[in-house]
C-alpha cells in the first residue's frame, strides 16, 4: 500500500493516527496492519516532536540515554550491557549500524509505545534508534510489527511484499521476485508486517526512528539466521 504521492501529511504526536495517514486508525487495524506493507510519504516538518525529545538527533545524547547499545557490521553483530556513548558514536564506521533502545530512559518513548501498541491491540514494544553509516543489511524477515520514520539522510529498502509474510517467511526466502523499492527521506515512514522479507542500504549517514511492536504470542517461525545486521 503506497501513499507516496500524498506527501506531506500531520505532524507525528503519541498516536497510530499520524502514522497511518491518510488511512484511518480502523480501516489500518483492519485491512493493512496484517498484510499490507505502508509507505507514507512525509517532510522534514513533520518531525519537531521527535526533533526536540531525542536532542536535536545528536549521536552522543542519544546513546547516552540508550538501553545499551548493539553494533552490527559484516559477520556478525555485538552487544553491549551499558551504554558509554563515547565508545558507540567511535564505533560509527563505514559498514557499521549501531542501535540503542530508548523507551526505558525517555519518558516520550514510553508513551509513544503504549499508546500505539494499545491502539494495535499488542502487547508491548520496543522504541529503538538506528545510526547507520554507509551499511547495508541482507535479506532477512523480523518477528514483530515495525514502522520505521527516518530522521536524518536517506535509506534504501528492498521490500518482497507478494505474500503474506505473516503465514510461512522461511518458504519464501528462496523466491527470486523482484523487490518492491522505497527511499526513505527525513519524515517518510515505512510499515512492515512481520515475515516480510526485506534488506536495506544506505550511503552516507542514516539515522531513523523504529517503533516494533510484539505480536501476541510468538509465531511459530523465528528471524532468518542468515541476517547479519538490523533496520
Amino acid at each position: 500500500m503506497d501513499v507516496a504521492g500524498q506527501a506531506g501529511g500531520p505532524p507525528f504526536s503519541f498516536d497510530l493516527e499520524s502514522l497511518v495517514w491518510p488511512l484511518s486508525v480502523k480501516d489500518f487495524v483492519a485491512r493493512a496492519m496484517h498484510s499490507d506493507v505502508f509507505f507514507q510519504r512525509g517532510s522534514p516538518q513533520r518531525l519537531s516532536l521527535f526533533e526536540a525529545a531525542l536532542g536535536g538527533y545528536d549521536l552522543t545524547y542519544l546513546f547516552a540515554h540508550g538501553e545499551g547499545a548493539t553494533v552490527y557490521k559484516e559477520g556478525g553483530r555485538h552487544t553491549t550491557r551499558g551504554s558509554d556513548s563515547d565508545r558507540d558514536v567511535d564505533v560509527l564506521v563505514p559498514g557499521v549500524t549501531v542501535q540503542t533502545h530508548l523507551q526505558n530512559k525517555l519518558p516520550f518513548g514510553r508513551k509513544l509505545i503504549a499508546s500505539v501498541a494499545r491502539q494495535m491491540d499488542l502487547t508491548s514494544g520496543y522504541f529503538t534508534v538506528f545510526a547507520s553509516l554507509d551499511a547495508n543489511t541482507t535479506v532477512h524477515f523480523d518477528r514483530n510489527y515495525s514502522f520505521t520514520i527516518q530522521l536524518r539522510g536517506e535509506k534504501t529498502w528492498a521490500v518482497h511484499a507478494d505474500y503474506p509474510g505473516i503465514a510461512r517467511p522461511s518458504a519464501n526466502l528462496a523466491d527470486d521476485s523482484e523487490p518492491l523499492i522505497y527511499r526513505l527521506q527525513p519524515g517518510d515512514i515505512l510499515y512492515v508486517p512481520p515475515g516480510y522479507r526485506h534488506a536495506t542500504e544506505c550511503a552516507g549517514l542514516s539515522l531513523s526512528l523504529n517503533l516494533c511492536l510484539e505480536p501476541l504470542g510468538s509465531p511459530r517461525w523465528t528471524e532468518c539466521p542468515a541476517a547479519t545486521t538490523a533496520e
